[in-house]
């Protein structure tokens, strides 16, 4: 913090009616967190299974126990390759173990200015600016993590003007505009159209354009989740104007003050989220029967398990999401 009066030499002399003040504050820490995760293993991701897999087309066993690559749907072909890390422990309670540093960081600062204006009064003006951002986790790797990022900027204009010895005005004018953004890792364009979902937001820009998520049901219950968290994206956007005039009268041991406040507020919340969908994996194959699509001639497989958008019910092989609310004509890879 710094301040004084306002003096350069030569130009200036404020002592006694020019002041400045300059307050900085600021708060960084770094949070560690370990974890035990299950993840998929290599042969897992690469299809290969120690159990007799079924075509459910041919209605024979897979080569090996091998669900072919040709055979994956291209959601199941981009994450095996992005979402989930390689398991790095042996014992009880998990395969992966999560270290991660998560950082959260709080910046302010505040300028203010005060002018004597002789039988005039005396001016005030302020600005101050706050920053915070805090990252928590969400899925297994940096895909997954939520990023909470406000941004407050407010300042303020007074009057005070002494109309007697004892009558004393104030007129004050400020302003503060608050953001609250909740985002994750943008995804890269180029694995947002080789997935060709349909039904979903085309050109969505990074703050919106997250990874598809990925959750297991079923078989695959207890598999640590891919791809983007939840609820994101979101934002809240809170403005406010704030006029007011004070006029305190001050006789002997009492004080008595009077005045008018008016102020102008309004909330925008943005709750749309998840513009890709939210897939969750309940059992190992769909309905042979069910067609992809993108490509009405062919019969879509996927060998991770069913496509079932989170919040809708359905039975394995059948498309139950009809304009489900989040994930519009179930987009699928």
């Amino acid at each position: 913090m710094a301040g004084g009066p306002v003096w350069v030499p030569k130009l200036y002399n404020g002592r006694n009616k020019s002041f400045f003040l300059v307050n900085y504050e600021g708060y960084n820490q770094t949070r560690g967190q370990a974890d035990l995760l299950i993840v998929p293993t290599p042969d897992q991701l690469a299809g290969r299974f120690t159990s007799t897999i079924i075509d459910p087309v041919t209605k024979q066993p897979f080569a090996n126990n091998t669900v072919p690559q040709n055979r994956w749907s291209r959601l199941a072909q981009l994450a095996t390759k992005k979402y989930w890390p390689a398991p790095n422990f042996t014992g009880v309670g998990g395969n992966y173990n999560r270290v991660r540093n998560l950082p959260l960081e709080q910046d302010q600062y505040t300028i203010r200015g005060d002018q004597e204006l002789g039988r005039w009064g005396s001016l005030m003006g302020r600005y101050t600016n706050t920053d915070y951002s805090n990252i928590t986790l969400g899925s297994v790797n940096q895909f997954g993590d939520n990023n909470f990022a406000q941004q407050t900027r407010n300042w303020q204009v007074s009057h005070t003007l002494p109309i007697s010895a004892n009558l004393i005005n104030v007129s004050r004018v400020g302003y503060i505009k608050a953001t609250a953004l909740q985002f994750g890792v943008a995804a890269d364009q180029a694995d947002v159209e080789a997935l060709r979902l349909t039904g979903v937001f085309a050109g969505l820009p990074d703050l919106q354009r997250m990874y598809p998520a990925v959750g297991w049901a079923n078989a695959g219950a207890g598999l640590a989740g891919g791809g983007s968290a939840a609820n994101d994206y979101t934002s809240s956007v809170q403005p406010m104007w704030d006029f007011s005039n004070t006029t305190a009268w001050i006789r002997g041991r009492h004080t008595l003050n009077f005045g008018a406040n008016f102020r102008k507020w309004s909330l925008q919340r943005d709750l749309a989220n998840d513009f890709l969908g939210q897939f969750t994996f309940s059992g190992f194959f769909t309905d042979p029967r069910l067609p992809d699509p993108t490509d009405p001639t062919k019969s879509e497989q996927q060998p991770l398990g069913q496509v079932q958008p989170r919040g809708s019910r359905g039975i394995t092989g059948k498309d139950n999401n009809h304009g489900h609310p989040r994930v519009p004509r179930a987009p699928r890879g």
